[in-house]
């Protein structure tokens, strides 16, 4: 009677719960902040990524989103996409009517301040760099970033000469671009002089 007593007290086993489907994680219960931070963060990184010489990525790596996106890309996460994504379109949308005002009204200025960016990013750009040390777990590219160290290189050495010769190459294409451009402006010139005369 005892063990028949025991029986019926004991609990019924459930079936286990359901797994969520892929893409419904833990952001279903994303606090609203953390939604508006996510769609601000694909806000600036769309608009840095149109901007020279600033990144997106490291845009996201200074506010601290850039393992979330990956995270959220490894996972198929949706919500965090499509806030991110709708942040990064709201982002696009206003940031390219906002820098085309800015050429149209203050061409000069704007230009340098984006001149001023791209200065400002050569000492990211700086190829030459040392990893500090960290104790701890090994961390990904993308985590070690905000702690390299620029450095002088090494004299000679077959790393740095190829790394001089990318570097001129980069700036024989961009010389490439400017010569073309200006070709095409001289020759547009020429042949609007050439019409003028026959138009009178």
């Amino acid at each position: 009677a005892a063990e028949a007593d025991a029986a019926a007290s004991a609990p019924v086993p459930t079936p286990e719960d359901p797994a969520p489907p892929a893409g419904s994680g833990p952001s279903r219960a994303m606090p609203a902040g953390r939604i508006l931070f996510l769609f601000a963060a694909g806000a600036a990184a769309i608009s840095a990524m149109v901007l020279p010489g600033v990144s997106g990525s490291f845009v996201l790596l200074l506010l601290g989103a850039y393992r979330d996106i990956l995270r959220a890309l490894d996972c198929l996460d949706l919500l965090v996409l499509g806030v991110f994504g709708l942040g990064c379109l709201v982002g696009l949308l206003l940031f390219v009517r906002l820098l085309r005002c800015l050429l149209e009204r203050w061409y000069s200025s704007t230009v340098a301040f984006l001149g001023g960016l791209i200065l400002g990013s050569l000492w990211s750009l700086w190829p030459f760099k040392r990893i500090p040390e960290l104790g701890g777990e090994p961390l990904t590219a993308g985590e070690l970033w905000p702690y390299l160290e620029n450095t002088w290189p090494a004299a000679g050495g077959a790393e740095v000469a190829l790394q001089a010769a990318a570097a001129l190459a980069g700036a024989a294409i961009v010389a490439g671009f400017f010569l073309y451009e200006r070709g095409r402006a001289s020759a547009g010139r020429s042949r609007a002089q050439d019409i003028a005369p026959s138009g009178s």
